[in-house]
C-alpha cells in the first residue's frame, strides 16, 4: 500500500519548460498547473500522515509492517517490585514496551511469576532473589494479549534454561532473565540471557 496517491518520484520528471526555436526558454503553463497540484496534494497527505503518527500507534505499526503488530506502546512501562513475596505473582503487562519485575522470595514455596498480556516487541527484565533459606524452583511464564503462551528460555552459563518449566535456584542466588518478547513463525518466545546462581 502506497502512502501517496501521487508518486513523489514522478514529480521530479515534470518538464515545466523547454527551448523554443529561437533558443529562448518557454514555460509550459499546463504542466506547471499539474506540478503545483501534485505538490500541494503530496504535502497535504504528508500533513495527514504526521497527524496520524502522533495520535495513533496502530497506524504507525501498519506503516512499519503492514500487519498492525507493533503492540508495545513506546512510552509505557510496567514496574513491579516487592521486597518480600510469599505467594505466586501475576503481572499485567498490557501495552508495555518495557517490563521490569524484581522480587525477593522469602516464603517456603516454589515461586511462579506470570507475565500476562505481554506484547511482542517488549523488553523484559525479571529478577528474583531466593531468600527463603533453601533451594527453590522458580518458574517464569508469559502470555500474549490473545492468551497464547510464550516459551520462556534463557542462555545460562550451563546452557539454555526453560524458565516456563521452572529452574532450581539455590538459597541466596538470583533467578534472572533479560530479553525480548517476540513472535517468530507463529511461536511466542521470550528469549534472553539469564542466571540461576
Amino acid at each position: 500500500m502506497s502512502l501517496f496517491t501521487v508518486d513523489p518520484q514522478a514529480i521530479s520528471n515534470f518538464h515545466l519548460a523547454g527551448r523554443v526555436a529561437n533558443g529562448e526558454v518557454a514555460v509550459y503553463p499546463e504542466a506547471l498547473k499539474v506540478f503545483q497540484n501534485d505538490i500541494s496534494l503530496s504535502l497535504a497527505q504528508i500533513e495527514q500522515i504526521v497527524a496520524r503518527l502522533s495520535s495513533d500507534p496502530v497506524f504507525l505499526a501498519g506503516l512499519l509492517n503492514g500487519q498492525n503488530q507493533l503492540g508495545a506502546t513506546a512510552s509505557k512501562q510496567v514496574v513491579s517490585t516487592n521486597a518480600a513475596v510469599t505467594a505466586n505473582q501475576t503481572v499485567n503487562c498490557a501495552g508495555a514496551s518495557t517490563v521490569f519485575v524484581s522480587y525477593t522470595l522469602t516464603g517456603a514455596i516454589n515461586l511462579s511469576v506470570a507475565l500476562t498480556n505481554l506484547d511482542a516487541g517488549a523488553n523484559v527484565f525479571v529478577r528474583t532473589l531466593n531468600s527463603s533459606g533453601a533451594a527453590r524452583t522458580i518458574t517464569y511464564s508469559a502470555s500474549a494479549p490473545s492468551a497464547a503462551a510464550y516459551s520462556v528460555v534463557a542462555n545460562l552459563s550451563a546452557g539454555v534454561a526453560n524458565w516456563s518449566s521452572g529452574v532450581s535456584v539455590a538459597a541466596g542466588a538470583y533467578a534472572v532473565i533479560s530479553g525480548l518478547a517476540a513472535l517468530a513463525s507463529g511461536i511466542y518466545l521470550l528469549y534472553g540471557i539469564g542466571t540461576n546462581g
